[in-house]
């Protein structure tokens, strides 16, 4: 079973017309809405332009023109973010004296979001390619099928007639083929027309946009800074000089006056040591005397103390001595009384006797250890009067 001949150019055309139908559809119909759109929006934003004494404009009114296009609309907030104002302070009153725009438009008001991605140019930049790519197939299936029913033996009336119907499939297969390749050129001609024609009008409006607002605001605050720098450096050279000169003033004053002050204050010293000298050779004459019968009083008074002092340890040292001979008188008696004692007692109570003789000679160990005590003492007192002296 033979395929017909005009199913090929058939296939073809349809996809030719439905590649056609979808550059106009998603292509050419957003081109036309976003020309119109742009010539709308591009003389209002110029209309704006301020003049070189005016008031920069307000962010408001170019943000009422763009409110049309969801997509213009957001570009310009997110533009407005970096615009920088610039506010002096004019009898006690804050004001705005100038917009600068920190970035170019361009930035955001780009080819890319604007034209590109609405009119799908990465895929239509390729469908002129796609159908010419269509036609070469229909022409080279439309050549097999022509072969595929063509008959060269038979009779010659078969052989006519197979020829004409291969010519008629390649006529047809290549008639397709014609009109893809040339719906691909028309294509590709309005495609590229279009497209440079919203590039323009793109950057038209970031031209118009640019144009609101002065740029070079890094420039003019670096140019500023350097300036106050550079002032600053001059004042703080010339403060360093006047500081210098008045310290090099005040210390110099300063070592005048003290120098002043010291001459005064020897001068004084010396005056009174004048004084001083004059007191004593007159005060020394009178005071020989007074000073004899003070050395006189302090003798007899030393003397009167040491006799009280040594005096009362003496008598006490008699007192001990005393005490001890009657104490060694009582040891005798005991010790007599202990021998009878003994003799009475005898063999029975001898140890009895022991202890008591034992308690009576740790008594006479205490009361000798305490007249070494006392004896010492006095000697100490004695050695300490002799240092004193």
């Amino acid at each position: 079973m033979s395929l017909p001949q005009y199913l090929i150019p058939g296939v073809v055309l349809v996809f030719v017309v439905f590649l056609a139908m979808a550059f106009l559809v998603w292509y050419w119909r957003p081109s036309r809405y976003l020309r119109r759109k742009l010539k709308s929006v591009i003389p209002a934003i110029q209309a704006l332009k301020p003049g070189a004494d005016a008031e920069p404009v307000d962010r408001d009114q170019v943000a009422k023109i763009l409110e049309l296009d969801a997509t213009l609309a957001y570009l310009w907030s997110e533009y407005t973010e970096t615009l920088h104002e610039q506010y002096v302070h004019v009898d006690g009153e804050r004001r705005l004296i100038a917009v600068r725009a920190t970035v170019p438009a361009e930035v955001f008001f780009n080819t890319h979001v604007l034209v590109d991605t609405p009119l799908n140019t990465e895929f239509f930049r390729h469908l002129p390619g796609l159908l010419t790519g269509i036609g070469i197939i229909g022409t080279f299936s439309g050549l097999i099928l022509g072969l595929s029913g063509f008959k060269a033996t038979g009779s010659a009336e078969m052989v006519k007639a197979s020829l004409d119907g291969l010519m008629v499939g390649v006529k047809d297969a290549f008639y397709a083929s014609a009109s893809a390749i040339g719906v691909a050129m028309l294509i590709t001609f309005i495609e590229k027309i279009a497209l440079n024609r919203r590039y323009k009008q793109v950057e038209q409006l970031t031209q118009a946009i640019d144009a609101l607002y002065e740029a070079g605001a890094g420039e003019e605050y670096l140019a500023r800074l350097v300036k106050a720098a550079e002032e600053s450096a001059t004042h703080t050279a010339q403060l360093k000089q006047s500081l210098v000169a008045d310290l090099h003033q005040i210390l110099t004053d300063l070592t005048d006056r003290q120098i002043q002050v010291q001459q005064e204050s020897v001068q004084t010293a010396l005056a009174q040591l004048e004084r001083i000298a004059l007191a004593v050779e007159s005060g020394t004459q009178r005071q020989d005397s007074a000073v004899q019968n003070m050395v006189k009083e302090l003798l007899e008074t030393f003397i009167n103390e040491m006799k009280g002092t040594f005096g009362g340890q003496m008598n006490g040292l008699g007192d001990m001595m005393n005490k001890s001979v009657e104490a060694m008188r009582e040891m005798q008696g005991e010790f007599g009384k202990l021998v009878t004692d003994l003799r009475q007692t005898g063999q029975s109570s001898t140890e009895e006797m022991a202890k008591k003789l034992g308690e009576m000679m740790d008594q006479a160990d205490t009361r000798q250890k305490l007249l070494e005590d006392q004896m010492g003492s006095v000697v100490k007192a004695l050695e300490g009067l002799a240092a004193v002296e």
